[in-house]
C-alpha cells in the first residue's frame, strides 16, 4: 500500500486514493479515513478514540495533588525519561532538565507523561503514595475515557520505566478511584529494550540530504485552465500554486500560526519531497532513493513494529514552511507532533512517516478576483474539493461537471479573502485570511 501512496504522491502531488471523509465541513471529520488508527497499527477496530475531557482534567489539577517528595538519594538534575512504543515494544530514551522542578514523584510522573504526544494536559491523578519502593498512583475515573487501551498501555509503561530507571520505585499499582482491579492490579512494565538511535548521528545523516523543491508550479496554469475554463495570468497562477500548498482555509487567521494545524501540515508534507530506503524504489525515476538513511529507517521501524522505508525529513518540511509563509517563519514541530495523526513525527530521528493506508485530496483554489499594490496582494478565493470521486464543492458528495464548476465559482458567496505579500525574492507568501461565509 505504501508504494501505491508513493506513486500517487509523486505524480499528483497530493494523495488521491480515497477522500470521501474529507467532504465533511467539520475539519475534525475531514481527515484521511485512517485517522482513528493514529500511529498505531495494533489498535483493534473497537478501540475508537475517546472523546476529549480536557476541561475535567484541568479542574482535577487546580488543587495540590498529594504526592511524596523524592528521596534525598534522588538528587539528579536531569530526569532520564523512557517513552514506550507499544507497536515495537521498545523504549526511547529522552533526558529532560529537572533542575528547577519541584522534587516530587508527581512531578516525575508529569514530566515522563509529557513526552507522549497524545497527552496534551496533565493526567487526571488524584493522589500518589509511596511505601518504600512501592508506588501507588490513583487516577480519576476520567482517565480511562480520555485514552484508548493502547494509549493507556504506553502511559503506564512510560511512567513505570522512568521511575524504575531513575531509582525512584520498583513496584507499581495504578488504581482508578481507589479500585485496584480496573487497570489490572500490580503493574509490571514491559521488558527494558531501548532504541539505539543517536539523535546527533541522525541529524548528521539528514543534513547530508539537500532540500529539493518538490513542486515548482510548472503545470499550475494548465491545471487551472482545465478545471475552471479560464486562462489565468501570472499572478493568478502564483496565487493558485501558493494556496494549494496552504490547504483548505477553515476559519479566519491573522497569521499563519492561527491556521488549522492539520491543514497546514498536510499541505506542507505533500509538497515536500519524500525519501526511500528500500532498494525496490531505486528503479523508479520519480522516487528519491537514499540508502544512506537506512539507519534512520531501522530505528523508526523498531518503534512502529513495521518496516518503514518512506519518510519526510522534518527539517525539509520546515524549509517548505518558510517558502510558503516567509523566511522568518518557524514551524512549531511540537505543535505539529500533536496534530498530524495518522502521520507520525519522530523527533530523535528527525523524520515524519506516512499513514500505511487511507487517502487524501487536492485543494483547488479559484481566484475570483485579486488586487496587487506595492507587493501586497488581496484576493477573493473559492475553494473546491478534488478527491477520488471527482471535483465538487467542499462538503458535497456530488461530483460536478465542468459546466457546474464554472457556474458555481461565479455565483457562490462562500468566499475566503486572503492577504499575501511578496518576499524579498519576489515569491508570494501567505499572511492572513478572512472567511466571509462557510
Amino acid at each position: 500500500m505504501k508504494k501505491i501512496i508513493t506513486l500517487v504522491l509523486m505524480s499528483a502531488m497530493i494523495l488521491n486514493l480515497s477522500a470521501c471523509t474529507e467532504r465533511k465541513n467539520n475539519p475534525e471529520n475531514s481527515l484521511p479515513e485512517t485517522e482513528s488508527q493514529s500511529t498505531s497499527q495494533s489498535q483493534s477496530e473497537d478501540e475508537s478514540e475517546p472523546e476529549s475531557s480536557s476541561e475535567e482534567t484541568k479542574s482535577l489539577r487546580t488543587e495540590k495533588i498529594p504526592s511524596p517528595p523524592l528521596s534525598e538519594y534522588n538528587d539528579f538534575e536531569v530526569l532520564e525519561v523512557y517513552r514506550y512504543f507499544g507497536d515495537g515494544k521498545i523504549y526511547s530514551h529522552t533526558p529532560i532538565d529537572f533542575k528547577n522542578k519541584e522534587r516530587t514523584i508527581l512531578n516525575v510522573i508529569d514530566t515522563s507523561a509529557s513526552v507522549l504526544e497524545f497527552v496534551k494536559e496533565p493526567l487526571p491523578i488524584k493522589s500518589v503514595e509511596q511505601q518504600e519502593s512501592y508506588i501507588i498512583v490513583d487516577f480519576d475515573e476520567e482517565f480511562i475515557h480520555m485514552f484508548s487501551k493502547y494509549e493507556l498501555d504506553e502511559i503506564r509503561n512510560t511512567i513505570a520505566m522512568t521511575l524504575t530507571r531513575n531509582n525512584i520505585g520498583d513496584n507499581y499499582l495504578f488504581t482508578l478511584d481507589g479500585d485496584k482491579n480496573i487497570l489490572g492490579g500490580n503493574f509490571q512494565p514491559a521488558e527494558f529494550k531501548v532504541s539505539k538511535v543517536n539523535a546527533e548521528e541522525c541529524k548528521k545523516l539528514t543534513d547530508t540530504v539537500p532540500y529539493e523543491v518538490f513542486d515548482d508550479g510548472k503545470y499550475d496554469a494548465q491545471n487551472y485552465k482545465e478545471t475552471f475554463g479560464t486562462e489565468p495570468d501570472k499572478t493568478e497562477t502564483e496565487i493558485y500554486h501558493l494556496l494549494k500548498i496552504v490547504g483548505k482555509i477553515e476559519g479566519s487567521a491573522a497569521s499563519p500560526e492561527e491556521l488549522d494545524s492539520w491543514r497546514m501540515f498536510y499541505g506542507l508534507v505533500c509538497n515536500t519531497r519524500p525519501y526511500y530506503t528500500d532498494k525496490s524504489y531505486a528503479d523508479n525515476e520519480y522516487n528519491s532513493y537514499v540508502p544512506k538513511l537506512m539507519p534512520i529507517a531501522d530505528s523508526v521501524s523498531e518503534k512502529t513494529g513495521i518496516r518503514e522505508d518512506m519518510f519526510w525529513i522534518a527539517d525539509h518540511v520546515k524549509q517548505t514552511a518558510k517558502i510558503i509563509f516567509g523566511d522568518d517563519f518557524e514551524l512549531d514541530m511540537k505543535k505539529i507532533q500533536e496534530n498530524i495523526s495518522p502521520y507520525s513525527y519522530f523527533p530523535d530521528e528527525g523524520i515524519i512517516t506516512p499513514p500505511h493506508s487511507g487517502g487524501g485530496y487536492n485543494v483547488l483554489p479559484y481566484v475570483k478576483s485579486y488586487k496587487e499594490t506595492d507587493g501586497n496582494v488581496e484576493a477573493e478565493i473559492v475553494y473546491l474539493f478534488d478527491g477520488m470521486m471527482g471535483i465538487s464543492t467542499w462538503g458535497s458528495e456530488k461530483e460536478f461537471s465542468p459546466e457546474e464548476i464554472q457556474e458555481y465559482v461565479k455565483t457562490t458567496d462562500n468566499i475566503v479573502k486572503v492577504s499575501m505579500k511578496r518576499e524579498k525574492d519576489g515569491r508570494l507568501i501567505f499572511k492572513s485570511c478572512t472567511v466571509t461565509n462557510s
